[in-house]
């Protein structure tokens, strides 16, 4: 699914003619909708996606002994549940000892932000149903929003079930499990 698509497909559940191009930047209907594509895909790589989650990440220190937080992460979190850590100004940041400094090397899981036309057609098919429901909360659209949320919660549940198949997950290897067996409720885990 192209933008352009996923713009027409917003278009057309809202009871809207398509377009044939788009017009990223400007202020027309398919321009506003464009954003709202965006601005959704962006919330929703956030929620970490088997495509967009690296694991047993290392990364070193710099020259400083920090850690740089690698380009285009959208969270973090050190695989050591014992130190409390955010990012700071592109950097692992220390919240137990409020430092950014680090006495070795660290072992990440992080969610990484993906360029549309690089993510799976099933999470783009949702982030397209997810922008027309906004579209339509956006426009007061009463009589089209019970169909527009039912189509996107289907593409939601698609989308989470085809990414789940993507990750080859075992039962045991679910978030449920582990947080039943007393893991840290860490999403990356």
């Amino acid at each position: 699914m192209t933008k352009l698509e996923a713009v027409n497909l917003v278009l057309m559940a809202c009871g809207q003619p398509p377009t044939s191009s788009l017009d990223t930047g400007g202020a027309s209907t398919p321009a506003i909708i464009e954003r709202l594509i965006d601005q959704e895909a962006t919330q929703s790589l956030t929620e970490g996606w088997h495509f967009n989650r690296r694991r047993d990440v290392t990364i070193a220190r710099d020259g400083s002994n920090k850690i740089p937080v690698p380009a285009g992460v959208l969270a973090i979190d050190l695989q050591d549940s014992t130190i409390d850590t955010t990012h700071i100004n592109g950097f692992l940041y220390n919240l137990d000892e409020n430092t950014d400094v680090f006495t070795a090397d660290v072992k990440v899981n992080y969610v990484l932000s993906v360029a549309w036309d690089q993510c799976p057609v099933y999470f783009r098919n949702f982030v397209a149903h997810q922008a027309a429901a906004r579209f339509a909360e956006y426009r007061d659209m009463r009589e089209r929003i019970g169909i527009i949320y039912a189509r996107r919660d289907a593409a939601r549940t698609r989308a989470r079930r085809m990414d789940g198949e993507e990750s080859d997950s075992t039962v045991a290897n679910t978030f449920q499990v582990k947080r039943a067996t007393g893991w840290r409720m860490n999403p990356w885990n």
